[in-house]
């Protein structure tokens, strides 16, 4: 402040110096305002300084001014008159005030207020009094008294309100009121100035001043309002909107008045808040005053200066969202974007790109009635780019920092998008290569696998030149081998791999020197192989067999790829020799894989011999594998069909070694329940009885095979150990047979049966025997529904046969003393055989019925005759003996009875024409028994005519 106060005492000097008036030739002014008294940065006070005003130097005349001061005062002491005294006090005084100004010698002061006040004094009524007061007013003020010269002021305003001097009074004590800081009293006194009118000198002056004081008191409005009137003065038709540009429009005079106003006026709207105030401010876009994109710039540049630069950047923000369709919105967009980028905003700077991206793209709404000019397309080719690179680095940055993976995938995605919009607006560009390089890395680092290795491919064969063309081509071939490996969908993963192998053998062709090209082609080959397209496997296989400088693994492994596919076209013998190439080129895991590959190829070349119905050829080449490859897994498989190969010719003889090969060699092997019951034919064919009955014993057991072939199995193993003169065996095939299956019913009691007789004839055993055909009746009887008449016979045959061995046994045991424990021995057993034969007699079966009838009639018989001829104890009396044999012949004739009526029972079998040795020798015992009835032939005829 007190650099203000001196230096507007300094001007206000300078300024009345230039009032030097003798009189009223003088005019009645403070001074003279230049035309060229203007604000600036020489000798006027601006902002901080409230005078504006500037002397104007006029011709110096030499003079001595201590000489005329001492002369004008000589004259008023010794003057007369009073108005020679007066003017010589006034001319005295004026010449001190001068001098003070002039030298800064202020020792003369007091005594020209003195002379002003005595003047005031003494001539109240003078006319010249209101310049009298302005000249006191310009003592103090150079004298520092601030106070005495607004006085002084006051009151020339006060008594002489019609003095010409009123406008600058007036206007000075507003200047003191402002310096002082009292901004709403000089506001007031410069608005008095402005009442007087526009013609007034310091109108102008006034209200700029003015302008400031409410900028000072913070009524930011009116300020704006002010000084809008200057520029809406000042400011012609053509208006630029760079404060750079001003000199060209605005008279050189006039250029401080519109850069100060364009300067409150921005410092009005910052303090309102910036570019949202003009909102505020002026309504609606279209009522702000036609100079607006000038103060967008100078607000913007105000609040650079300001050190604002978040609110800079809104300013030009807000003119493009204000004005979307104005032709500067994409320029102060840039401007916008450019001081984010100057002050290292960079998510502001980011955001408002994308903002211009999407206003200012080709095809926008923007510039759907104009084409986009050339510098707003040049604007956009950058922020594409400083787009992408910005989320791609921010991506990387994020990765190398441990940042979340969401953000980091985010980041990556984002620069993908932006790159892509770089692409499809500038699609020739010279940086269109590299940017789809960088599309592509995006896409890969945020696992967008699909997309990456598109744009892979698109920039290593769409830019000619490209420096990166075969790395591209590389990563494009490793995402997509990934995806293939990813791929859980057969179709897809299908297409993919073939999308793989045309882009590896691209590679192939296009970079033939590329470093990995020898694993990139032997992975074709592996993936043409998955889709079986074993043709170009060939092709593949072989390239990389003429290449020179592979390593031992690749080739290695291209020939077995090579092997493979000519196996898979079915070249076996090609694909066998190819295999036995690599033998001994790898370890002994290698060389084994490899013998398993040559024995599978003449193995496929044994079926195609089959398939051509040529089944000698067919056998020679399974049996090559036995000696070709011995150990391979493949030995029994080949052989296997090497059998069936001969047997289809019948050639049993050397079928039998291969098949016994197979059933021996490897029991383990799901063929070996095969061969062992094609082996027990090959024997049986051959009437080899006892190894086929062992074979098909084997196939018996063999879970391998149904229920049903297992029972035939087992019942042709019984038959043939049977019939190979093997009783043990047989045996024990046939008990096992028994045991396991109790249906057919048929094969059950035959099985029976012979176990019966071979018990009996091979083994002699008799109680075997006899439990055989107990087991004949017993399973027969719980056959239930399954019995038949074949059934039956079996069973009462068995019945038969078991009473007849109890009939022997009992016909073997004597009746002899103690006699009555030996009969009751007899009659025991007796009874056993008499219920075997009853129940053979009882099945009604022809041939068996009159035997069971025979061999009771015999039982009883013998028993009869064994109680008539038993030995009487020892020592009887003949008496006792007499009636003893009585007694036991009395026991025996019931006996006798019995037998006759079940030999007659015979006989009566040719009632119903029904003759044979049983009923024959029925005849013959009556005829022993009773020869009176039945010994004469013709009487039998007789009988038998009768029956008939």
């Amino acid at each position: 402040m007190r650099t203000e106060r001196t230096l507007l005492v300094g001007g206000m000097c300078l300024y009345l110096a230039a009032c030097v008036g003798f009189g009223h030739s003088e005019p009645r002014t403070l001074g003279r305002v230049s035309d060229a008294a203007i604000p600036g940065n020489r000798n006027v006070l601006l902002a901080a300084t409230p005078t504006l005003l500037r002397y104007a130097e006029s011709p110096r005349i030499e003079a001595d001014t201590e000489i005329a001061i001492a002369n004008y005062d000589a004259i008023a002491g010794t003057a007369t008159d009073h108005a020679s005294q007066s003017e010589a006090l006034r001319r005295a005084a004026y010449l001190r005030i001068r001098k003070a100004e002039e030298t800064a010698d202020i020792q003369s002061l007091p005594d020209a207020i003195a002379s002003y006040s005595r003047l005031l004094r003494d001539m109240p009524d003078d006319p010249n009094n209101d310049l009298a007061l302005y000249q006191l007013a310009r003592a103090y003020q150079v004298m520092g008294d601030a106070e005495q010269a607004e006085s002084a002021l006051r009151t020339l305003q006060q008594r002489y309100p019609t003095s010409a001097l009123v406008d600058d009074a007036v206007f000075r004590l507003a200047e003191l009121e402002f310096l002082r800081g009292e901004y709403a009293q000089a506001a007031t006194d410069y608005r008095n100035v402005l009442s007087r009118g526009p013609q007034g000198r310091f109108h102008e002056m006034a209200r700029y001043k003015l302008g400031w004081a409410e900028y000072r008191q913070n009524h930011y409005r009116e300020a704006i309002r002010l000084f809008g009137e200057i520029l809406e003065q000042d400011l012609g038709a053509d208006v630029p909107h760079r404060t750079a540009q001003l000199e060209q429009v605005v008279e050189p005079g006039r250029l401080p008045w519109v850069r100060d106003a364009l300067k409150v006026t921005s410092l009005s709207l910052a303090a309102l808040g910036g570019g949202s105030a003009l909102a505020s401010v002026y309504g609606p876009p279209e009522q702000e005053p036609r100079y607006a994109p000038l103060l967008y710039t100078a607000l913007a540049e105000q609040l650079l200066e300001q050190e604002r630069y978040s609110d800079a950047a809104e300013a030009y923000a807000h003119f493009a969202q204000r004005h979307p369709r104005h032709p500067l919105a994409p320029e102060y967009h840039s401007h916008q974007i450019a001081v984010n980028q100057n002050a290292g905003f960079v998510q502001a700077t980011a955001e408002a790109m994308m903002g211009f991206v999407e206003r200012y793209a080709p095809g926008a709404p923007y510039w759907s009635d104009r084409e986009p000019t050339s510098q707003s397309q040049t604007e956009l080719r950058e922020y594409l780019s400083t787009l992408g690179r910005h989320f791609h680095g921010t991506a990387q940055q994020l990765a190398a920092t441990d940042g979340s993976p969401a953000a980091i995938r985010s980041n990556y995605l984002a620069a993908a998008r932006w790159y892509q919009r770089f692409l499809d607006i500038f699609p020739q560009d010279t940086v269109a290569a590299e940017t789809e390089y960088l599309l592509a890395e995006s896409y890969a680092a945020a696992e967008r696998n699909d997309q990456a290795a598109r744009h892979f491919l698109r920039a290593a064969y769409e830019y000619p030149g490209f420096d990166k063309a075969a790395v591209s081509a590389y990563s494009a071939i490793v995402l997509l081998q990934k995806l293939v490996q990813d791929e859980t969908q057969p179709a897809l993963q299908q297409a993919l791999r073939r999308q793989t192998i045309q882009a590896s053998l691209q590679l192939a062709d296009q970079f033939p020197t590329h470093a990995q090209w020898n694993p990139v082609m032997l992975r074709t080959a592996e993936e043409l192989a998955q889709l079986g397209n074993w043709e170009q496997v060939v092709i593949v296989a072989r390239r990389i067999l003429d290449r020179s400088g592979n390593d031992a693994d690749i080739m290695a492994k291209s020939r077995i790829l090579l092997a493979d596919a000519l196996f898979a076209n079915g070249d076996f013998a090609a694909a066998e020799d190819a295999y036995a190439q690599l033998l001994g080129t790898g370890d002994a895991q290698q060389n084994a894989e490899t013998l398993e590959r040559v024995a599978v190829s003449i193995y496929r070349q044994g079926e195609a011999a089959v398939k051509a119905r040529q089944p000698r050829a067919a056998a020679s080449h399974f049996l090559r594998i036995a000696k070709r490859t011995p150990q391979s897994r493949w030995r029994t498989d080949a052989e296997f069909n090497a059998a069936a190969a001969l047997l289809s010719l019948d050639d049993y003889a050397a079928a039998e070694p291969v098949l016994e090969s197979v059933v021996w060699r490897d029991p383990e092997n799901p063929l070996v329940s095969e061969a062992r019951r094609r082996l027990a034919i090959v024997y049986e064919q051959q009437n080899k009885l006892g190894p086929a009955a062992s074979a098909y014993s084997g196939v018996a057991s063999d879970p391998r095979f149904d229920a049903t072939m297992r029972r035939e199995a087992a019942w042709k193993s019984a038959r043939l150990f049977d019939q190979a003169g093997q009783p043990e065996a047989a045996t024990s095939a046939y008990a096992s047979y028994v045991r396991v299956y109790p249906v057919p019913l048929d094969n059950a009691l035959a099985a029976r049966g012979r176990l019966a007789e071979l018990s009996r004839d091979a083994l002699g055993n008799m109680q075997a025997y006899s439990r055989w055909l107990e087991e004949i009746i017993s399973t027969e009887q719980r056959a239930g529904g399954l019995r038949d008449d074949s059934s039956r016979e079996r069973a009462a045959q068995a019945a038969l046969e078991l009473g007849r061995l109890e009939a022997a046994r009992a016909s073997s045991l004597k009746i002899r003393p103690p006699i009555e424990r030996s009969i009751i021995s007899r009659k025991q057993q007796t009874e056993r055989a008499l219920a075997w034969l009853q129940k053979a007699a009882d099945a009604r079966i022809v041939g068996i019925s009159p035997a069971a009838t025979y061999a009771l009639g015999v039982a009883y018989a013998d028993l009869a005759k064994a109680l008539i001829n038993a030995q009487l104890p020892a020592g009887l009396p003949p008496l006792e003996a007499e009636a003893f044999a009585v007694l036991l012949e009395e026991q025996a004739y019931p006996l006798e009875e019995r037998a006759i009526a079940l030999y007659e029972s015979n006989l009566q079998q040719l009632r119903a024409n029904i003759w044979g040795p049983w009923i024959h020798r029925s005849a013959q015992a009556l005829a022993e028994i009773v020869p009176a009835k039945y010994a004469k032939r013709e009487q039998l005829a007789e009988y038998y005519d009768g029956a008939s």
